[in-house]
């Protein structure tokens, strides 16, 4: 992965407070259907309490770090296209 590569997503960590404000009076609760998908070896753990703020998720882990797309893409592309098949 080239340095370039990784900016687009820093940004969006430098951005991440700047407008807290905007959403400030926004249910922290999500509804709707979710998909999430850990890597079982990223360094950032997986959230215990998610289902809290998420009732309705679906969590899936793959054997990778944090950049699951980059390191396994074609496993993340089927349980995407599963997932989104029987919703």
């Amino acid at each position: 992965m080239k340095k370039m590569d990784l900016l687009p997503s820093i940004n969006w960590y430098r951005n991440l407070n700047k407008n807290w404000h905007i959403l400030s009076n926004v249910s922290p609760i999500i509804q709707d259907e979710t998909l999430m998908i850990y890597g079982k070896n990223d360094a950032i753990p997986p959230l215990p309490n998610i289902a809290d703020f998420v009732p309705n998720i679906e969590v899936q882990t793959l054997e990778t770090g944090h950049w699951i797309q980059e390191e396994e893409p074609e496993a993340l592309n089927r349980i995407i296209l599963e997932w989104l098949k029987n919703e």
